[in-house]
C-alpha cells in the first residue's frame, strides 16, 4: 500500500443520533484522485488497537478537502468520533476503481443506506456537475435539517416501477440487503436500464491479499477492492 499518509481534521461535528461528520485536509494530489467508489483506509485508533485500518467512501468538496460520515457503532468509529479541529488522521490511499454513470445517462438512480451513503453522494456530486438529474431512495432515517443530502437531488420513498421507468441508470450502494432488494425491484418492475451494485462488504486490506471482501458473482467470487467496487446487478448472485 505505501507509505501512511496523514490529513487534518478541520470540522469536526455530530449531525443526527449515531452519525458524525468530518472534514478532513489533506494534500491537493490525493484528494483530487478521491472520485467517487475510491476510498481511504484510515487508522482508527491509539497505537495497535485497533490494529486493522477502516474503509471509508469520501466526499471530495475542495481541492484539499473531504468529507466523511461515519456511523458510529464500534470502537473504530467511536474513536473516528472523538477527532478534533487539529487532530490528525492516518491513511492509506485512495484505493479502489471509480465510478463513471454509462454514457448518455440523464437521470441517475441512487438507492443505499448509511454504509453507503458517502460514496452515494460522492456519486451523485459527479452526475449533479453534469447536468445529470439525479434521485435517492435512502433506506434508513436522514435529518433533513442537517443538509446532508444535496438540496438538487430528489428523496424518494420507494424503489419501485415508477423510479426505474424515469431512470437511465441504477446504482444501488450500502449493504448486501439494500443490493439484493433492488436487483428484485429491477426484476419485478422489468426494466433493461444500465444497473450496478456496490455491496458494501469487509475490507481489510484493500489491495487483494486478504481475500475478506469476496463477493459472490455468477462468474465466480470477485474481490471487492480489487474487481469492485461496482458488479452488474445482473451479475451478483
Amino acid at each position: 500500500m505505501g507509505a501512511a499518509e496523514t490529513a487534518t481534521v478541520v470540522q469536526s461535528a455530530a449531525l443526527q443520533p449515531g452519525l458524525f461528520g468530518l472534514r478532513l485536509e489533506a494534500d491537493a494530489r490525493l484528494v483530487q484522485a478521491c472520485e467517487p467508489g475510491r476510498y481511504l483506509m484510515l487508522s482508527v485508533g491509539d497505537g495497535n488497537e485497533p490494529y486493522l485500518p477502516r474503509p471509508y467512501w469520501v466526499r471530495r468538496v475542495s481541492a484539499v478537502w473531504l468529507n466523511l460520515l461515519v456511523g458510529v457503532g464500534g470502537a473504530g468509529s467511536g474513536w473516528l468520533a472523538t477527532r478534533r479541529p487539529g487532530d490528525p488522521v492516518e491513511f492509506f490511499g485512495p484505493l479502489g476503481t471509480t465510478l463513471i454513470p454509462p454514457p448518455r445517462t440523464r437521470r441517475l438512480l441512487l438507492s443505499g443506506d448509511l454504509p453507503g451513503l458517502n460514496c452515494l453522494l460522492a456519486l451523485a456530486d459527479r452526475a449533479l456537475a453534469r447536468d445529470i438529474e439525479v434521485a435517492l431512495v435512502f433506506h434508513g432515517a436522514v435529518d433533513t435539517s442537517a443538509r446532508l443530502i444535496p438540496p438538487d437531488v430528489e428523496l424518494l420513498t420507494e424503489l419501485n416501477a415508477s423510479a426505474l421507468t424515469w431512470a437511465d441508470a441504477l446504482y444501488a450502494i450500502g449493504d448486501p440487503s439494500v443490493v439484493h432488494t433492488a436487483k428484485a425491484a429491477l426484476r419485478t418492475a422489468g426494466s433493461r436500464i444500465p444497473a450496478f451494485g456496490v455491496p458494501h462488504v469487509p475490507l481489510a486490506c484493500g489491495v487483494g491479499a486478504c481475500y475478506g471482501c469476496l463477493v459472490e458473482t455468477r462468474r465466480g467470487p470477485k474481490l471487492s477492492c480489487v474487481n469492485g467496487p461496482a458488479f452488474g446487478l445482473a451479475d451478483l448472485s
